[in-house]
């Protein structure tokens, strides 16, 4: 709960609209505009967004200027260079695109300096042609409608790596235009940090306008021979391909795979295919390709002069920009296991079968020289896989968009086959001591997943350089770091302060895990280093004379917990209403629970706490003892060190309560809200009350929007149904009633509607009562239009809690850090979901709901 300074408010739309495009030599369309369609296309379509703006700049003025637009607007940036990522990093769900494809899509060549200068929106196929015009070439990949921005940045394989390594070594100079507005270059004199950061890093710190690349002399004809096998060559395949890598000069590559679809054979049919380049004669070329043709090929197609500028077109067809695509890179040694491959074959003919639309799929691996690429130092680039082996993807393509969940877990399956039977990366290096790494051009999850191995010992010097240039991580769509360097397990409080020591010395981020039910993430690092407090600093012990809890800070409240060690004795202290929460997160943030009405909130009941402060120094805060640090602690968060015990009062507890669920249809919604009000009005110290509308409940249709309430009262059952009968009255369509349900199960009651898997967005409000059933309903209705349209986000709703709180509005405002303690009830809006892609359209969408509310 860091405490950001207020920045001023955004202007009006409108307003900033209209500036904007007085602004803009180039153009700004929005939905609806000519020209939008063109903007959002992207090579997959599975990647396509519905943006708020796209901005097509000339230059980069106007790039400085639609910066300036989304940041003033708090709008998610992102960049267009080719459009052609796997990841979807090109577009955004309601902010906005930097178009550089339409006219920033220059290249030009001084063949005296053999260098080529390249528009950030530029395809590599003019790149070849405006260089073959000198007869310059320089490292581009192997398909020529991919943007050069994207695979310039990640590093760039190609057919030409074998002689001069990759892209990033090849590259000499960006223009970049930096979150700041700030525009500079970077190369090996001016900003050295950031032209070390770009080679390889990806799109992290700006907007990269032009590129500066090194020229090579290159012959106009190339010779490349494509074979077609039988699926029953593929050991014979491998072992050619082993013995080629074995072998291989600098001027050839050879790309393998095994696909379903391909030109002159029978859709579905599996088969092998090899396509074999050389930079040289065609005479030396059929020598290379011989151990191919040796091994049988059922078709064979020979160009023993190809114009060089034709070499990366002849896989446009093989890879077009239409279709939904799924992708997953792996970087393999030699050899590729057979049994390996012949197990995903397998795995995906049983998905074929099952549904025939999903044909297109296969695996593919790109090969070539590795000398050139290893001659250059690890440290020299940001990018860190410079090893020997080869890079390869598993695929799948589709037209269905209902199929986009299915297909993302198969494929990732097909790439687990893969990795369980065959050497795949495991770690940045180079050459002997790795073999490449997790290759982000093919495998843009990978970084966002686990950017610390993607870019090993480089990672350390890259999160510097991201600090520097793009301190406000506005640059978040590729290579975005989302897991801890390191995660430490203290066991005493000597291990944590060794931990943030080492943390401080490292210039590492920290986090603090107490049970990791943050709904933000703050438990959680981009590449720093987690303090980890749940393996065994989970305990909880009662001092029953005392009328004390002590607890550790994620004492989660199951096993070894607060309330069953306090119910060993007929005590309990106010915690929440979901057992798995930690205790530290809910305690430091304030806390309300079944028993606030009695009790008030778990700071009002928290009198002592032992911290972990950064200076390494363990302070004890109650109210003698550091009492400033004890009042920041009630109520404000995680801002003053590492908690690593509470002590709580403990109150004499009843072992049994009473509970009853109750279920409506949707049009009981204005009779619920009448029912709720009339209890507030009334309810007791002993009583609580949950109320929600959700659309996934047991014995309920999925998708079929139903309204709930939960009460609770801490009494006798008779007593319990008198206080309920509000809720009865309104007339539910099921209820379960649980008369004497023991209390350490009370909380365990809701653990299956917030299981701890799959993501999860929630916004908080507190409304006053009483509740609007037209705002609630139009927060409903706006929901069932995002089912109607995906049904994958059906577990969606809405959530209050509503407890008495008089014992919260007896405690005096000053006396605690926590501000909050109004009459009104807590309350979620939230969304439920898996895909990792929907992350941006899904916080849009709840943050769209609160906004109605």
């Amino acid at each position: 709960m860091c405490i950001p300074t207020m920045s001023s408010s955004a202007q009006q739309p409108s307003i900033a609209l209209t500036k904007l495009k007085e602004s803009l030599s180039g153009e700004v369309v929005c939905p609806g505009d000519d020209g939008y369609d063109y903007g959002i296309a992207r090579w997959s379509e599975n990647c396509v967004k519905k943006a708020g703006y796209v901005i097509f700049p000339k230059t980069n003025e106007d790039v400085v200027e639609g910066i300036k637009f989304a940041r003033s607007q708090n709008l998610e940036l992102a960049i267009y260079g080719g459009g052609h990522s796997y990841s979807g990093s090109s577009s955004t769900e309601g902010g906005v695109v930097i178009h550089l494809g339409k006219y920033i899509n220059y290249a030009r060549c001084d063949p005296e300096k053999c260098i080529l200068y390249v528009g950030g929106g530029a395809t590599w196929e003019i790149v070849e042609k405006v260089g073959m015009e000198h007869g310059l070439a320089t490292v581009a990949g192997n398909v020529n409608h991919t943007g050069v921005g994207g695979l310039a940045l990640g590093g760039g394989y190609g057919w030409l790596t074998g002689r001069h390594g990759m892209v990033v070594d090849n590259t000499v100079q960006y223009t970049v235009v930096l979150a700041s507005g700030e525009v500079v270059i970077a190369n090996e004199k001016e900003h050295p940090a950031l032209f070390w950061g770009c080679r390889g890093g990806g799109c992290n710190f700006g907007i990269v306008t032009e590129f500066v690349f090194k020229a090579h002399p290159q012959r106009s004809t190339v010779f490349v021979a494509s074979f077609m096998y039988t699926i029953d060559k593929l050991d014979s395949l491998l072992n050619a391909v082993e013995n080629w890598e074995a072998t291989t000069g600098p001027d050839e590559g050879l790309r393998w795979g095994c696909m379903r679809v391909l030109p002159g054979i029978e859709p579905g049919t599996p088969t092998l295919m090899a396509m074999y380049f050389y930079n040289g004669d065609a005479a030396d070329g059929r020598k290379g390709a011989k151990r191919l043709h040796d091994i049988g090929p059922i078709a064979e197609k020979v160009m023993e002069d190809l114009p060089f500028v034709q070499l990366n077109a002849l896989q446009n067809d093989l890879l077009p920009r239409e279709g939904r695509k799924y992708v997953k890179g792996l970087t393999t040694r030699f050899p590729t296991s057979v049994e390996a491959i012949q197990a995903v074959l397998q795995a995906q003919d049983e998905v074929v079968k099952s549904n025939p639309a999903l044909v297109h799929c296969g695996v593919l691996f790109d090969c070539c020289p590795k000398k050139a690429v290893m001659a250059v130092p690890l440290e020299a680039t940001a990018y860190a896989g410079r090893g020997t082996g080869a890079e390869g993807v598993i695929f799948q393509f589709y037209t269905d968009p209902a199929l986009d969940d299915s297909v993302h877990r198969q494929v990732r399956e097909w790439a687990q086959i893969l990795s369980e039977k065959t050497p795949v990366a495991f770690k940045a290096g180079k050459g002997g001591e790795s073999y490449g790494v997790s290759y982000t051009n093919f495998d843009p999850d990978a970084a966002a997943s686990d950017a610390a191995r993607v870019f090993g010992p480089n990672y350390k010097r890259l999160r510097e350089v991201k600090r520097k240039y793009d301190p406000d991580n506005i640059w978040n769509r590729e290579n975005c770091v989302k897991k801890a360097g390191y995660v430490v397990f203290p066991k005493t409080n000597e291990d944590v302060v060794e931990a943030i020591k080492f943390a401080r010395g490292q210039n590492l981020d920290l986090a603090i895990y107490g049970g990791g039910h943050s709904y933000s993430g703050s438990s959680s690092t981009e590449g720093g280093l987690v303090i980890h407090l749940g393996k065994y600093l989970n305990y909880a012990r009662c001092d029953p004379e005392k009328r004390l809890l002590y607890s550790s800070s994620t004492s989660i409240i199951v096993i070894h917990s607060v309330e069953k060690v306090g119910m060993e004795h007929g005590l309990a202290t106010v915690a929440g209403n979901v057992n798995h929460t930690g205790v530290g997160g809910l305690a430091l943030g304030g806390g309300y629970g079944w028993l606030t009405g009695r009790h008030g909130m778990t700071v009002d009941n928290t009198v002592q706490y032992t911290v972990v402060l950064a200076s390494g120094e363990v302070v004890t805060a109650n109210e003698k003892e550091n009492p400033d640090l004890f009042w920041g602690c009630r109520g404000g968060g995680c801002n003053f060190g590492v908690v690593t015990e509470f002590v709580f009062k403990a109150h004499p507890q009843r072992p049994t309560v009473f509970i009853t669920n109750l279920i409506y249809t949707v049009d009981k919604l204005e009779s619920l809200l009448n029912a709720v009000e009339d209890w507030h009005e009334t309810a007791g110290p002993d009583e609580g009350l949950h109320w929600a509308c959700m659309r996934v409940l047991p014995g309920m249709e999925p998708g079929k929007a139903a309204l709930v309430a939960m009460f609770f009262f801490n009494g006798d059952a008779a007593e319990g149904r008198k206080a309920a009968k509000k809720l009865y009255d309104v007339g539910p369509i099921a209820e379960k009633a649980m008369e004497d349900l023991p209390f350490v199960q009370l909380n365990a009651l809701q653990n299956d509607s917030l299981p701890r898997d799959g993501r999860k967005y929630i916004k908080g409000l507190t409304t006053r009562f009483r509740m609007s059933a037209e705002a609630v309903q139009a927060v409903l209705q706006a929901q069932d239009e995002v089912v109607k349209s995906n049904p994958a986000l059906v577990h969606c709703g809405v959530l209050f809690d509503c407890c008495p709180k008089k014992a919260v509005a007896a405690v005096p405002l000053e006396a605690t850090a926590y501000a909050g303690r109004g009459t009104g009830a807590e309350g979620g809006i939230f969304q439920f979901y898996t895909d990792p892609a929907l992350d941006e359209s899904v916080q849009r969408q709840v943050r769209a709901w609160a906004q109605i509310l």
